[in-house]
């Protein structure tokens, strides 16, 4: 299941806009509908919510940050659990090998807090490429399938200029 992490890390940039639509016409072409329509859905109250939850944030998994989030804004919980339903669907619809890779990495998020502590920017770079090889060893089948469900995802983990400058980084 897609990791409450893993939402904030991708939200928290469009926090500073009023909509994802307010984005470059290049932006919005990249990021899926779905998440398009979610971020859309947030009030600026919901964003002060989630940036404060993501600054302050010590959890040590996703029950514990939605139960913080729950106590701070059950609106706002409830239209990410939608949206992890979304996702969870997606997932559920892929063929086994496909599957499996979806699984694991939402469940290791490159941003995912572990143990109450934040990621360095080099760990995250390093799972980033992890991720990149893993999906690039997935059978044909596999990778077309994904790239069904998760056709955003799909373009960056095949995306070459994108791992040499990770590959640069690192």
């Amino acid at each position: 299941m897609l990791r409450m992490v893993l939402i904030l890390g991708v939200l928290i940039p469009f926090t500073k806009t009023n909509k994802v639509d307010d984005s470059p016409p290049d932006i919005i072409e990249l990021i899926p509908k779905e998440l398009r329509d979610f971020v859309n859905s947030l009030t600026d109250a919901d964003k002060v919510v989630l940036a404060e939850i993501r600054r302050n944030a010590t959890f040590l998994n996703e029950e514990q940050g939605m139960a913080a989030l729950e106590i701070r804004s059950p609106s706002l919980a409830a239209k990410i659990r939608e949206f992890q339903t979304l996702v969870g669907g997606k997932i559920d619809a892929l063929i086994p090998e496909a599957q499996a890779f979806a699984k694991d990495i939402f469940l290791n998020a490159p941003g995912r807090q572990q143990e109450g502590l934040r990621p360095s920017r080099i760990h995250m770079t390093k799972k980033m490429l992890d991720i990149m090889d893993r999906y690039g060893r997935l059978s044909d089948a596999a990778k077309l399938n994904f790239q069904t469900q998760f056709p955003f995802l799909a373009q960056i983990y095949a995306n070459e200029k994108l791992r040499k400058v990770l590959e640069d980084i690192n």
